[in-house]
């Protein structure tokens, strides 16, 4: 990890800025939002953006309907890549399990809501059959 993007003397940082840094918002107002909403709780509390969070810290959070926990393992004040932003925390136990069935009610959830629209318009043969079918209704 690059110097500027971890906290050396420093033995918090805000959580907007970590929650930012580490890419679980795409943007800090995202994240500022989403404290402010409750969408965010550090160790078992609401917090607020300027909360200083500590390594150990276990954060919650909610983004698009898919709840997930965290562990802080590094603090980040800076925007880094993907790979050592996932270095960064890790999820727990509890939000393994969380995420895992979030995620399965969004996957079910966008299955039934598939439109069973057709795909193209009826050619011959298909305007007959519904042509048939509507006459026999």
């Amino acid at each position: 990890m690059s110097p500027a993007a971890v906290s050396g003397p420093a033995d918090a940082v805000r959580l907007d800025r970590w929650l930012w840094a580490t890419r679980a918002f795409k943007t800090r107002a995202l994240a500022q939002d989403a404290v402010r909403r409750g969408q965010v709780v550090v160790n078992g509390q609401t917090a607020k953006p300027s909360r200083g969070i500590r390594v150990g810290d276990i954060v919650a959070f909610s983004k698009a309907g898919v709840r997930d926990e965290v562990e802080v393992l590094v603090l980040l004040s800076d925007r880094v890549g993907a790979p050592v932003a996932a270095q960064a925390m890790r999820r727990t136990e509890n939000g393994d399990r969380i995420h895992a069935e979030d995620t399965e009610r969004r996957r079910i959830e966008r299955l039934q809501n598939q439109s069973v629209a057709p795909t193209h318009r009826p050619n011959k043969q298909g305007r007959r059959a519904i042509r048939r079918f509507k006459e026999s209704s």
